[in-house]
C-alpha cells in the first residue's frame, strides 16, 4: 500500500495569520454570534498617505462583505468585494462626514445590486461544496441506519410462564425507537447542512481621499 504524507504546516500557518487578522476587526461571543455593536455601520477612515492617496486619486474605496449562512443563520461562508466608486468633489463648505454619510445613502441602492451579483464563481462554488457535504453525510447516516437495523433483528420465542424475555424484547424495541427518532434527527441535520442562502451584501469600510 502507497501512503502519500502531506505538509500542511505552511497552509495552517497562513490560515491562522488570516483569522487573527479578522478577530482584530470584530469581536465575538462564547456562542460566535456577533455583538450588536460590530459593523451595525461602515468604519470610514481617510487616507493620510501620500501613496495611498495618490492610487485612490480622488475615489473612495468601499469593502463589502458577502456571505451565506446556514439553515439556522449562522455565517459559514463569507469572502471580501472591494468596490471603487468616483464622485464629484465635496462642495466647499460641507462637512465631510456629513457628506460621505449622504453620499453612501445615495449610491447604497445601485452599489448594492453589483455586490449581490459579484464573485459568481465563488457563489457557485460555496453551494456545490455545501451539497456535496450534505449529499456524502446524508449517505454515511443512511450506511449507519442501514447497519444498525440489520443488527438489530433477532428472532424472539416468548417464554410460557417467564416473561424476562419478553421484558427484554419490549426494552430492545424501546431502545430500536429511540435510535430511529436519533437517526431521523441527524439525517434532518444532515439535509439542512446543505441549504445555505446568501445574505445581502454587508459595507464594512469606506476609505476616503
Amino acid at each position: 500500500m502507497r501512503i502519500t504524507s502531506v505538509d500542511l504546516k505552511a497552509v495552517a500557518i497562513a490560515e491562522a495569520a488570516r483569522l487573527s487578522r479578522s478577530r482584530a476587526f470584530a469581536k465575538h461571543t462564547n456562542d460566535d454570534e456577533r455583538l450588536a455593536g460590530d459593523f451595525d455601520r461602515p468604519l470610514i477612515a481617510r487616507a493620510r498617505k501620500g501613496d495611498i492617496r495618490r492610487i485612490l486619486a480622488g475615489r473612495h474605496l468601499l469593502i463589502w462583505r458577502i456571505a451565506y449562512e446556514d439553515s439556522g443563520g449562522r455565517v459559514v461562508e463569507s469572502c471580501l468585494a472591494p468596490v471603487l466608486v468616483r464622485t464629484a468633489a465635496r462642495p466647499r463648505g460641507a462637512r465631510h462626514r456629513v457628506w460621505i454619510r449622504d453620499l453612501l445613502h445615495g449610491v447604497e441602492t445601485p452599489l448594492r445590486r453589483v455586490v449581490d451579483a459579484a464573485a459568481p464563481a465563488w457563489r457557485a462554488a460555496v453551494v456545490d461544496v455545501h451539497e456535496r457535504f450534505a449529499a456524502a453525510r446524508t449517505a454515511r447516516e443512511l450506511a449507519i441506519a442501514a447497519c444498525s437495523s440489520r443488527e438489530g433483528q433477532h428472532t424472539f420465542q416468548p417464554g410460557l410462564f417467564d416473561r424476562r424475555s419478553e421484558r427484554g424484547r419490549q426494552r430492545e424495541n424501546a431502545a430500536a425507537a429511540e435510535g430511529d427518532d436519533r437517526t431521523r434527527e441527524r439525517l434532518e441535520a444532515a439535509a439542512n447542512a446543505g441549504h445555505v442562502t446568501s445574505r445581502r451584501g454587508e459595507l464594512l469600510l469606506v476609505l476616503t481621499s
